[in-house]
């Protein structure tokens, strides 16, 4: 190896390229050379060379993030190995590029509230930095050589340079079109290398107060984990410090090449749901990127040296206070099963004990001409026995002293997880089960599969010869705006279904779709598992309603070998089970679902232009991303016409808002002066109980509602959706109906806003039902808008008798 490093040899790498190898202090230290033209970059040398070549290779932000890349040349950073030295892959922290050791790297106060598992923690932790061969980072050269500049002494010549003019007599500064300029190329994917933008801190005010009964599941606050440290004397019983939720998962980057990025996304839990699940409010903490997975033990330690130092507290400034201090721990993460068991050190999915919920070991079955790993129902104990923290550090400790003979895997623990020693993580609870891999693209798709694949078509659970029926109705169903995706056929489209696509069969489609498809049995079973899903998605539900689903998932888990095959009884399966604990210990499945994360994963993709310094330009991407807000609010008016220039490029689609109705909404779009039709009239009349004078009404067709936006039945624009149907009261009570239109009037002196609605006939109303059958009518009711509770889904098809009304467990959560 050392003769190899001695010889001379020519290699392109990024735009500089290697001259020869030399040997400095018995370090292999290469000459690099500009591959165009430009002064040569000696890096044996300390003079202020160094700082180009970190220039080409380092990312210095104000957030103290980490990267993991693979390079032989690496900011002048190696690795001090034995007396042969080499260059390895290395983890920077470019918060501190001082030389560190990893124990010190890694230093953590263990404590928990059981000495024992003190004890073993402490073992277990030692003998995890035994298993790392000790290894010193170390810079050649002085952090006195390097010169820093200060980008803050010059704020306001920069300040005044963005409110100049763009040319004289402009009402455009420069500074905004710049801005517009800048988000131009972000969305339209134009690249803008060159562009260089001072960006600045600011306080962000993250404390919000709520008020939710016990017993109620709205959010991640109100479950166990949450209320365990806001309890007196909690680390978040305190209004300064925050709480964590993660994700992670692999995004190929190129299609002609296996390398992967594998982002670690942080979001907020203190902020509103919508807000904290914004991309410019998601923090980018790590990032691998590579042709191989992410070895753990590299990619999340300086993630827990950061939250180490969050958990024992930054100190913080405010104008309005002044300086404070403030704590932030991790809370709970989410991925799918092949990023969980990497994260965890934990058994594959296909594997015995890989659930990480509990400890049931499963069993061989075979399928086709291979083998599966299921989870037969255990009637005694469904869902135990319970795996615990306790246990999982006890496993681990017997992985690493050998005590399970010659297999190094404890009950499905391979060894110690990184996350063991995040402060105060619970690492088998604060690991939520997702429902977006787990339940849509997992139990969903198989049970797509085995109603509709030709392969199944001679077992008695297989409705192959009705294909053409489903599809049938499943295309002429017109969805409300709230589901972005229109229903695609089983039989051409299903292999290109997304999981939003499964998401909408699940929760309104299919029931309905399916019903006189199924036999009556299969279509009472599959309904089980709707109205559970439901209710753990519900924004919320109450104890009662958990526990009623729970009960929902064990009867359907219970005959789901006999209805269907006991070889199906797979881990996504089995994970139903632990849906509901999820749903006490974490809140509602979507406050800590996939759906978001993987739109950032996408976002990461987008920002990549070429082959070249990849780490960096997402970097670079996610922190301009991020300070565009803020950036809007300095170089942008309000009220300006790049306001609006600005809205219409950051939301195409959004609607044009035009008269505000105090603070129930806003009228979208025109408003027309109608006639009422005699039929209306009388509707009108037994409003007022008396007949109007007024023979002209201001009308409207289309409302933003509250968190809903409801279309007129007489807004013909829209024909291949249905925002139309709503829930409203009544006479104190619940009724369901289609919005003719809105008019607008004033009567003695009093403004209404009125709604005319075709009444829906609900025969068999159940408040627990999430999918109610209904029957159109001709009668017609004129209700105040204020009256108007939520918007719902009506699911018809030809030929049908009955209709069906689909409420939103939630309206947080979107496509």
């Amino acid at each position: 190896m050392a003769d190899e490093y001695n010889m001379k040899k020519k290699r392109k790498r990024g735009p500089y390229r290697e001259k020869e190898i030399i040997k400095k202090d018995g370090l292999p230290i290469p000459v690099l050379t500009l591959n165009g033209p430009g002064p040569a970059l000696d890096l044996t040398s300390n003079e202020s060379t160094t700082e180009q070549l970190h220039e080409n290779y380092i990312f210095e932000s104000e957030v103290n993030q980490s990267f993991v890349i693979e390079d032989e040349i690496q900011n002048n950073l190696f690795f001090k190995k034995g007396p042969e030295a080499s260059m390895l892959q290395s983890t920077i922290d470019h918060g501190d590029l001082d030389a560190i050791t990893f124990e010190q790297a890694t230093e953590i106060d263990l404590k928990s509230d059981d000495p024992e598992l003190d004890d073993i923690l402490k073992s277990l932790y030692e003998e995890t930095i035994e298993l790392e061969d000790p290894f010193e980072l170390w810079e050649d050269s002085n952090e006195d050589e390097h010169t820093f500049t200060n980008f803050d002494q010059n704020d306001d010549l920069n300040s005044d340079l963005d409110l100049r003019p763009l040319y004289p007599g402009a009402s455009v500064t420069v500074g905004a079109f710049m801005l517009l300029l800048a988000l131009f190329t972000t969305n339209f994917g134009v690249s803008s290398e060159g562009t260089q933008v001072k960006i600045s801190m600011k306080d962000c005010n993250i404390v919000f107060t709520r008020n939710t009964p016990d017993g109620t599941y709205e959010d991640i606050y109100d479950g166990k984990i949450y209320k365990s440290l806001n309890r007196e004397n909690g680390l978040l019983s305190n209004p300064d410090n925050i709480s964590f939720t993660f994700n992670t998962d692999g995004a190929a980057v190129f299609k002609s090449s296996k390398v992967l990025v594998w982002p670690i996304f942080l979001v907020i839990n203190e902020l509103p749901y919508k807000l904290r699940m914004k991309r410019e409010n998601m923090i980018l903490a790590s990032l691998w990127f590579g042709s191989q997975k992410p070895a753990m033990g590299t990619f999340l330690k300086p993630f827990q040296h950061s939250m180490k130092n969050l958990y024992n507290g930054i100190e913080c400034f405010s104008p309005k206070r002044g300086a404070f201090l403030s704590k932030g721990i991790l809370l709970c993460g989410t991925a799918d099963l092949p990023a969980r068991s990497i994260l965890c050190n934990h058994i594959q999915y296909n594997g015995a004990y890989s659930c990480w919920k509990c400890e049931q070991q499963g069993t061989s079955a075979a399928v086709g001409k291979g083998q599966t790993r299921v989870f037969p129902f255990d009637e005694a104990n469904p869902k135990g026995p319970e795996r615990t923290v306790h246990n999982v550090i006890e496993n681990a400790h017997q992985t690493l002293n050998g005590t399970n003979g010659a297999s190094s895997v404890v009950k499905g623990i391979k060894g110690p997880s990184w996350l063991s020693f995040f402060p105060e993580f619970d690492i088998v609870n604060g690991i939520a089960i997702d429902y977006m891999h787990g339940v849509l693209l997992g139990v969903q798709k198989l049970l797509l599969e085995l109603w509709f694949a030709q392969k199944h078509s001679s077992k008695p659970f297989n409705f192959f010869q009705k294909l053409c029926q489903v599809d049938e109705r499943l295309i002429r169903i017109r969805p409300t705006t709230e589901i972005t995706r229109l229903p695609r056929t089983i039989q051409n489209d299903l292999k290109y279904w997304k999981a939003s696509e499964y998401r909408s069969f699940l929760l309104y489609y299919g029931a309905p779709v399916l019903h006189g498809i199924l036999d009556q049995e299969r279509w009472s079973h599959y309904l089980l598992l709707v109205n559970a899903m439901h209710v753990l998605l519900k924004y919320g539900s109450t104890d009662e309603e958990v526990n009623e689903a729970e009960l929902y998932l064990l009867e359907f888990c219970k005959n789901f070998p006999r209805l269907y095959n006991g070889c199906y009884m797979r881990l996504n399966i089995h994970q139903l089970l632990h849906l509901a604990d999820c749903v006490r210990n974490l809140g509602p499945l979507y406050t800590h679902s996939c759906f978001s994360f993987e739109d950032k994963n996408g976002a990461l993709i987008r920002m990549i232009r070429g082959t070249q310094n990849i780490d960096s330009q997402i970097v670079t991407g996610v922190s301009f991303l991020q300070k565009l807000p803020e950036l809007k609010q300095n170089c942008i008016e309000k009220g300006s016409v790049c306001e609006t220039l600005y809205n219409s490029m950051e939301c195409p689609y959004i609607l044009k808002r035009m008269k505000k109705i105090g603070n129930i909404g806003y009228i979208l779009g025109s408003i027309k002066e109608i006639t009422l039709s005699a039929s209306e009239n009388v509707a009108l009349h037994d409003f007022f109980g008396y007949e109007l004078i007024q023979m002209k009404f201001q009308c409207f067709k289309r409302l933003e509602l509250k968190d809903c936006i409801v279309y007129g039945k007489s807004y013909t624009r829209m024909v291949k959706r249905d925002n139309s149907v709503i829930e409203y009261n009544c006479r104190g009570l619940i009724n369901y109906g289609q919005v003719k239109f809105f008019i607008n009037l004033v009567e003695n002196e009093q403004q209404y806003y009125l709604a005319f609605i075709e009444k829906l006939r609900c025969g068999n109303y159940a408040p627990k039902s999430n999918i109610l059958r209904v029957s159109k009518t001709t009668s017609l009711e004129v209700i105040p808008i204020e009256n108007i509770t939520t918007s719902c889904m009506l699911v018809t098809y030809d030929g049908a008798q009955y209709s069906y009304i689909c409420k939103f467990p939630n309206k947080m959560e979107s496509d």
